[in-house]
Order: structure tokens, then sequence, then C-alpha cells
């Protein structure tokens, strides 16, 4: 079954940022592949992990990150939160990173958010899309000083967040072919609204995507879900945050 993914190309200059580019998009086409492991039809299994919250995408993206780093790759690493500009310890000061690895000679740090669009909508949702994604850039940025301290000996630490958005429509006159395919030719155009919306919200701060892309659900497998969870998901989208390397003590 192939993997149709639509993305906007790199805007990139630096080295490692289009190397985190890469890895990125390396994640999501292999999330993708991973995904479709969970059609079988056959077996009596169809149960996506895109579906669920944040928790079941780990079940997926834990085997990618595992496979692309050579087996490098940490779960919930400790982190002490501390403010940038008064370099204060914020709350109690514990936090985690979902994940820490190794690619290509960089340590990556990553977090990683999930959201649920529903396509019959009219406006993005600020509680849950925009303010998930300034989460995940504030969790990214009271962490650097933190990470600094780390003694593993590569290049530089690049810290990049992952935004997961699974697309789906659960309104009884639109569970069918046709609004499957109307679905995919207004795919790009609702990466661009995205990322508008992530860009500049109405509240909060301006963080824009450095990555988008959205990978079309293929049609036997997005229609497979109406029968028992009545809806259809015809795409999963990923926009991406790629932070500053940080020179951290094992670079040095």
């Amino acid at each position: 079954m192939g993997i149709e993914i639509k993305y906007n190309p790199c805007n990139k200059e630096k080295d490692e940022e289009v190397l985190a580019f890469e890895f990125i998009n390396r994640i999501f086409k292999e999330f993708a592949k991973g995904c479709l492991l969970f059609y079988k039809p056959r077996r009596g299994l169809i149960d996506m992990p895109y579906y669920y919250s944040e928790r079941r995408f780990d079940s997926v993206v834990l085997p990618v990150l595992h496979n692309l780093c050579n087996g490098l790759v940490l779960t919930e690493l400790p982190v002490e939160r501390i403010d940038r500009k008064t370099k204060e310890v914020i709350g109690s000061g514990h936090g985690r990173v979902d994940y820490w690895c190794i690619y290509r000679g960089y340590t990556f740090v990553i977090e990683m958010k999930r959201t649920l669009h529903n396509l019959n909508g009219t406006t993005i949702r600020q509680h849950s899309m925009i303010e998930r994604w300034q989460e995940m850039h504030d969790q990214l940025e009271t962490a650097r000083e933190d990470l600094k301290g780390y003694t593993e000996k590569t290049k530089g630490i690049i810290p990049i967040g992952l935004h997961f958005v699974t697309t789906r429509t659960n309104s009884t006159e639109c569970l069918n072919e046709e609004s499957y395919y109307d679905y995919m030719e207004s795919c790009e155009e609702l990466i661009d609204e995205f990322k508008d919306s992530l860009a500049n919200p109405s509240v909060g701060k301006k963080v824009k995507p450095d990555y988008s892309a959205a990978w079309l659900i293929p049609k036997n497998v997005a229609l497979s879900s109406i029968k028992d969870y009545e809806m259809i998901c015809p795409t999963v989208m990923l926009f991406g945050q790629i932070g500053r390397v940080i020179k951290h003590v094992g670079s040095k």
C-alpha cells in the first residue's frame, strides 16, 4: 500500500536545520507505514493509532525513532524547566521531554502533541490545536538551559516539536466515498489554513511552523472506519517546530 504525503518544501539554510527538517520528514513517512500495520481486515483488525490520543501515538512513533536512531532513543527524559529570561526555576522545576535520541551526529529532544480536528466545524478550536502548539513551544524553550548540561558527545542538541493533527468527519451525510475525494482535493488549502492559524493566533505567541505536511490516507483505509466508528479520517497532518541548536557540554 503506497504512502502519499503532501508537504511544503524546506526553506531552511543552516545544515543542522535542513537535517532536522529531513529527520521530521522521515519520521512522518515511517509513522504512516507503521499505522498501516494496524489495517488487517482479514484478521478483523482495523484500529488505527491516529484515531486516539497522544499516548496511542507512542506505539508507532517510538518504534520509528528506534529504527531511525539505531536504538538510541529514550522516552520521558527528566528536565528542569527554567525561565530563559530570569534564569529562575519554573514552579517545582520538574518536567520531562517526550523523547531523547541521537540522529546523524546530533542529539534531538522531541515534544509531541496530537489534536483531533473535525472537518465539519467552521473554525480551528483555540483551546486545542493552537494552545497545544504554543504549549509545545514553551516546553522546548524552558528545557533549553538544562539541556546545556548534557554530556553525550554530539555536535549539538536540536529541539523539535511534532504536532500531529488527525482530521475527521462524523457527519452522517459525509460518510461516503464522494466526501473522501472532496477532502483530498481541499487538503493543501487546509494545510495552509492551519499554518496561518498557528503562526498568527488571535491570542498568544506567534510560532510559525517550520514543517507542514499531510498524509493522504488510502481510500480503503479511510472508509473502513465508517461501520465501526461512524467517521472518516481522510488525513493526518504534521506541523513541526525546529529550535535553534544548543551547544551543550558534550559538544565542546
